[in-house]
């Protein structure tokens, strides 16, 4: 059945809602659905994404199984080499002042007069420290002579001199300190 209102326009009573409600709900509902579909477009895409990437991590994890005798090999190989060239580098070390060293001892021995005779000879950075026995204070002061007279001992100080009993015989125990030129 068909209504015709024949009022005019300012007579007529006004329909609240109405159409306008309808059409916020519809709108509502269109949202939510926009909103509900990309939830689970991002939640399938991330699902497929994650089985992917399982995928790959199951790969690797086999290829990593399968190559793991030859990792292991390499892991040796590398602490080996890391401790030969710690093993060179000792060796290195030694040969940079071979020459020096031997030339050292070569004067040392040249500079030792009689009745001296040499405890320890130690080689620091820089400083040389040499102990000795000797049957007098006055062998000492050549030794010490002696050494200033060569090229490769410079600086040479007595740090310390003190008697000393060896098997019956009065001796004099003497510390010095030298600086090996060259270095």
């Amino acid at each position: 059945m068909f209504r015709i209102n024949l009022l005019p326009e300012e007579s007529r009573p006004q329909m609240r809602g109405g159409f306008q409600v309808r059409r916020g709900v519809l709108l509502g509902l269109l949202v939510l659905g926009v909103v509900l579909v990309a939830v689970v477009g991002t939640a399938s895409w991330q699902a497929r994404t994650l089985g992917k990437l399982e995928s790959q991590a199951a790969e690797l994890k086999v290829e990593t199984e399968r190559y793991k005798p030859q990792i292991m090999l390499v892991k040796g190989l590398r602490s080996r080499k890391a401790d030969l060239e710690t093993r060179l580098g000792a060796i290195r070390a030694l040969d940079r002042g071979r020459d020096l060293r031997i030339a050292a001892m070569d004067d040392l021995s040249t500079a030792l007069p009689e009745f001296v005779w040499l405890t320890s000879f130690l080689e620091g950075d820089k400083v040389v420290t040499v102990e000795g026995v000797a049957f007098t204070s006055l062998a000492v002061f050549e030794f010490m002579v002696g050494l200033e007279a060569m090229p490769r001992f410079a600086e040479v100080s007595l740090d310390r001199m003190r008697r000393a009993d060896l098997e019956d015989d009065e001796v004099t125990r003497f510390t010095l300190t030298t600086t090996l030129a060259g270095r």
